[in-house]
């Protein structure tokens, strides 16, 4: 009984120390994110995502510790729960969700049609987001490049710009690497309709005139999230250039 206690007592301490798994990463200690980059509820932050990766770093904190000798449990639950953590957020939840509450394999991707144009309308609107930033920030930065070349400010004075252009790509970055996660969970949950394996799979793998279709339905929803990601993906490329024109002084 005192080594469970032992090994939960590790595996407890090593969720609280990778609680950072489930942060949206929304700003930086000393800069803030622009309110108009989060306008409309564009982030990608995954509420069911996080409470994967606590579940799975609990359950893989405990294994962890148990694992372990004795005098390394507490090691040995900080590389579990941080294996947990990932399989909380890369597992088989969608696939899962979609087998418990949709019986056809037709009924199944139509579900995860309608998941991915969610996604796509969201996205959009972070572009959209992203491009007033970016148009925002040039304006600001000419602004301040021209008025430290009149001598008005110094190097010094542009430090908060510097920190809040920081946040804002921080908050691009990790939106990015959110709906990249998502897209690779979209087509692994597709293909386990489709080749129907996984848990609770379908007896048949026969796929139907109806199912085809929306096959080709949930095909181009991800195809659309893929060139919607290109588009924001160029966008933060743009954004990193910018940030490195503050304080260039104008010409």
């Amino acid at each position: 009984m005192a080594y469970v206690k032992t090994a939960a007592g590790a595996a407890l301490i090593s969720v609280l120390l990778l609680g950072g798994c489930t942060s949206t990463g929304s700003g930086s200690s000393s800069g803030t994110v622009n309110p108009a980059l989060q306008q409309e509820d564009v982030t990608f932050f995954n509420e069911s995502g996080a409470v994967g990766c606590a579940a799975g770093a609990l359950i893989g904190g405990v294994l962890g510790a148990l694992i372990a000798d004795g005098d390394k449990r507490v090691q040995g639950a900080l590389i579990g729960a941080a294996a947990g953590c990932g399989v909380g957020i890369t597992g088989n939840y969608i696939l899962n969700k979609v087998r418990a509450d949709y019986k056809s394999k037709e009924q199944q991707l139509d579900y995860m049609t309608g998941m991915v144009k969610q996604d796509n309308e969201k996205l959009s609107k972070l572009i959209n987001n992203v491009q007033a930033t970016i148009d925002d920030d040039k304006a600001r930065i000419a602004k301040l490049n021209a008025d430290l070349t009149a001598g008005k400010i110094k190097q010094d004075d542009l430090k908060q710009q510097r920190a809040d252009m920081a946040a804002n790509y921080e908050y691009m970055q990790n939106n990015a690497a959110e709906i990249d996660k998502r897209i690779q969970s979209y087509q692994d949950a597709r293909k386990g309709i489709v080749d129907n394996t996984g848990a609770n799979a379908m007896a048949s793998n026969k796929m139907s005139a109806a199912d085809k279709k929306a096959l080709a339905e949930l095909d181009e929803e991800i195809a659309a999230l893929q060139r919607q990601k290109a588009d924001l993906s160029a966008q933060i490329s743009e954004y990193a250039t910018l940030r490195n024109a503050v304080g260039v002084a104008a010409a």
